[in-house]
């Protein structure tokens, strides 16, 4: 049995999230369906976290055991070209996932890797224009108003480091700890566009919609402050504001380089 890592694009706005659901399309749900059709049996794949209806991925991974007979139902011959197997791979997924959804890599890992435990950081960017853009709408957020670059950014500054981010998530018991340590955090201007990019080593449930529709609504409050607690956990001063999900994708994943085979 090998375990390999697969990188995924896909865009978000015809599916119900990530994680499989009952009766809802979901990426995770169709990537195991075309694997079922092209393996002859039931293929779990598991991803390095979930992502909420709506949002997008340009490099979100899974992880999937694939043992050697299987690669022999794959392929139907005796033969055995790993490179080539997994090129074939690829390409009969693709066919079969239609265009929302691409795996652009097959790498092999060592068998005890694990696509969301082994994750060093992971790494979004939300995308915000300022006037209506039908060719973008369901990838960017008509925010409506100017925005002040300077002050979203001191904002953001005072959430690098490690933090309790309760208040700006969604309640999840399935959370051991609501620490999170943010490497990266700033928003930056392209064009006509408006960008906040973000890396952590893990985070919480809508927490990045939550980071960025706070910010947003707080530039205008008057209440920029030096004290980060202030604005990440009280809010007597402020309210908590959630940005769509639309705008919101996932850019980046990172791993130790030596669980790579």
């Amino acid at each position: 049995m090998s375990r390999y890592f697969l990188s995924i694009e896909f865009d978000g706005a015809s599916y119900s999230g990530w994680q499989i659901q009952p009766d809802a399309p979901t990426v995770e749900g169709a990537i195991e369906e075309a694997l079922g059709l092209l393996f002859q049996q039931p293929m779990d794949i598991i991803g390095q976290g979930r992502t909420d209806a709506g949002v997008h991925a340009k490099a979100q991974v899974a992880h999937i055991d694939i043992s050697p007979d299987d690669w022999h139902r794959f392929r139907k011959t005796t033969t055995n070209n790993p490179e080539e197997d997994r090129s074939l791979l690829i390409h009969r997924l693709n066919r079969l996932l239609g265009p929302t959804i691409y795996i652009s890599t097959i790498r092999e890992v060592k068998d005890d890797a694990h696509a969301r435990f082994d994750a060093i950081s992971r790494s979004y960017s939300y995308r915000i224009v300022s006037e209506p853009s039908p060719l973008r709408t369901n990838q960017s957020w008509n925010a409506g108003g100017h925005w002040n670059v300077e002050v979203l950014n001191e904002l953001a500054d005072q959430i690098v480091g490690e933090h309790d981010f309760d208040s700006l998530s969604k309640t999840n018991p399935d959370n051991y700890t609501t620490l999170c340590k943010i490497e990266e955090s700033r928003w930056i201007i392209e064009g006509d566009e408006l960008f906040y990019k973000v890396t952590a080593n893990r985070f919480l449930r809508n927490m990045v919609r939550r980071l960025v529709g706070t910010m947003w609504y707080m530039q205008d409050e008057n209440i920029v402050t030096s004290n980060t607690i202030s604005w990440i956990h009280d809010r007597k001063d402020h309210q908590i504001y959630t940005a769509p999900a639309h705008a919101l994708c996932l850019v980046g994943v990172q791993y130790p380089s030596e669980i790579f085979i």
